[in-house]
């Protein structure tokens, strides 16, 4: 263990109990980086759109105002940085196909 701040928190893979602490070490180390390869980030954003799916299911909202609510934008910064281009793609190639299976996976586990 040290006393020096801590800069740089490093998630080299996905799993909750790995990323639920983020919000503590922002807290207590303020300006501290987070760094994650792109793959943990594509599952972090998979995870934000299943869980708020599964709040617009419970609420009884339709796919298309689903859409509107869950905002992947911080996601699509971390991808595309200022290439327009790629945000392109990446909203139609990522953001509505991974909301759109996630609202199907709520409803689907939300049937009796």
């Amino acid at each position: 263990m040290t006393n020096q701040p801590v800069r740089v928190l490093v998630h080299a893979h996905w799993h909750p109990d790995h990323l639920i602490n983020g919000g503590e070490f922002r807290t207590a180390f303020p300006g501290i980086a987070f760094v994650s390869p792109a793959y943990t980030q594509k599952l972090q954003a998979l995870q934000f759109a299943r869980d708020g799916a599964r709040a617009a299911v419970a609420k009884h909202v339709s796919l298309e105002d689903a859409r509107k609510q869950i905002d992947l934008s911080e996601f699509q910064k971390k991808f595309c940085g200022t290439d327009h281009d790629r945000e392109i793609a990446f909203k139609m190639g990522f953001t509505d196909q991974v909301i759109e299976r996630a609202y199907e996976e709520a409803k689907f586990l939300a049937e009796d």
